[in-house]
């Protein structure tokens, strides 16, 4: 740590509230219920801990996406200030690898360099250099570490420029997949000088360790959309009658037919999921008699299950199953789950979102990065966490019953779990924040 930063921490805030708070990132704009609910879930926690805070939140949006992704989190929290991204302008025409280069080893002058802002993201960047705290949010952006490459170096500019600056920064919720050089030693420069580092997966505490990094806060804890809690009853009670649905009567199916890395899985591998998955949806149907409702955390889910999952279903399961092919919001999406007999998810988000809604969840991931998440496990729910590659072809289908039967069971498991890592979590950032610099 810098010695100038070193001696400032010395003088802790400690119980003083009102501490202003730049988050980097919102992700996405309007399309993903999950990436929408990352940012707003963030402010909740903030809040939690301080429940004073003047939080500024800046989005990855621009033009009309910018314009709705702002509009979407002041209708969560009014006192919000919304900012689109000022970092990545900066980036300007420089060769990637000089750019990179050039801040990895602090040749760079990073006052000179947010000099260049345009005038009309100036204002952001004064807000973001005025804050107590910059806060990275939940995010596996650093997986994509890769020398000149400049559409993923934007995500490290305000790390990297806080570092320089010897400004207080943390990163929660992190995840990482496989990091090519020069990534580690980025990590091992840029993570070990701040406040805290915490990851959302016990995989992500291993890489940070390969990579030495021993921040002294350095934790696990669950991803910020578990903290969104947001509802829309009105509109869900509004759906499930357009849909002829009824409350504790559906299983909610969320499919996911493509990997992130590949942009589409291979024929042999989609089939054997895919199989597993309609195996899983006409032993419900069949068992139990109640409807399935097919949606998504990312809209192209739609299209995917119409051509490669109902065709798959007999004509019988076929008429009790139904496809949601709107747009919805992630409050619109936990009211839906709340209302769920039992949720399948091939997803991340949509798990923490059926937790804060209360609904038992099997989780069926895969080996991709972006889905990995223990968090199951570690709640004692290891039985609703299954490999998709790994089980048997009727161990999905058994999974998802188990959830009908002993419904009770999961349900109560789920409300206790999601209060305890809210408990934890809350701690950890009243710690964080406790870390501050007195004012």
């Amino acid at each position: 740590m810098h010695a100038e930063q070193k001696s400032t921490n010395q003088s802790r805030c400690g119980d003083c509230g009102g501490r202003h708070i730049a988050l980097t990132y919102a992700w996405g704009g309007t399309s993903s219920v999950g990436d929408m609910a990352i940012a707003p879930g963030m402010v909740r926690l903030i809040k939690e801990a301080d429940p004073e805070a003047k939080i500024t939140v800046y989005t990855l949006s621009s033009g009309q996406d910018w314009e709705k992704a702002r509009d979407y989190l002041l209708s969560c929290d009014p006192t919000l200030s919304v900012h689109p991204d000022p970092f990545s302008p900066l980036l300007g025409k420089r060769p990637d690898d000089e750019l990179w280069w050039r801040l990895c080893y602090m040749a760079l002058d990073p006052a000179g360099f947010l000099k260049e802002c345009p005038p009309e993201r100036r204002a952001a960047i004064a807000d973001w250099l005025a804050a107590d705290l910059r806060l990275f949010n939940c995010s596996m952006q650093f997986t994509y570490m890769k020398k000149g490459a400049g559409s993923r170096l934007k995500f490290w500019l305000p790390n990297l420029l806080a570092y320089r600056l010897r400004l207080p920064y943390a990163l929660w919720g992190q995840s990482f997949g496989n990091i090519e050089a020069p990534g580690p030693e980025m990590m091992r420069l840029v993570f070990n000088d701040a406040l805290a580092i915490t990851g959302r997966d016990q995989d992500a505490l291993h890489k940070l360790q390969a990579a030495r990094v021993t921040r002294p806060l350095t934790g696990l804890v669950p991803d910020s959309s578990l903290f969104f809690e947001q509802r829309n009853e009105s509109w869900a009670a509004s759906f499930l009658m357009e849909y002829g649905l009824k409350a504790d009567e559906y299983l909610l199916v969320l499919p996911r037919t493509f990997e992130f890395w590949s942009r589409r899985l291979e024929s042999q591998a989609l089939q054997e999921r895919l199989s597993k998955l309609v195996a899983a949806v006409t032993a419900w149907v069949k068992e139990t008699g109640l409807k399935v409702l097919f949606s998504y955390e990312l809209p192209r889910e739609t299209e995917e299950t119409k051509q490669l999952i109902l065709p798959l279903l007999a004509p019988e399961v076929r008429e009790k199953c139904l496809l949601f092919e709107k747009q919805w919001t992630p409050e619109q999406a936990i009211s839906v789950m709340a209302r769920a007999r039992a949720v399948l998810s091939m997803e991340r988000y949509s798990v923490y979102l059926t937790m804060t809604a209360g609904t038992p969840v099997v989780h069926a991931t895969s080996h991709e990065p972006s889905l990995q998440m223990d968090v199951l496990d570690r709640l004692g729910l290891a039985d609703c966490h299954l490999k998709i590659d790994e089980i048997a072809g009727d161990a999905l289908a058994t999974a998802v019953l188990d959830l009908h039967h002993r419904h009770g069971h999961y349900a109560d498991l789920i409300r206790k779990g999601r209060e305890k890592l809210k408990a934890e979590s809350v701690a950890l950032m009243k710690e964080l924040l406790s870390r501050l610099p007195a004012r």
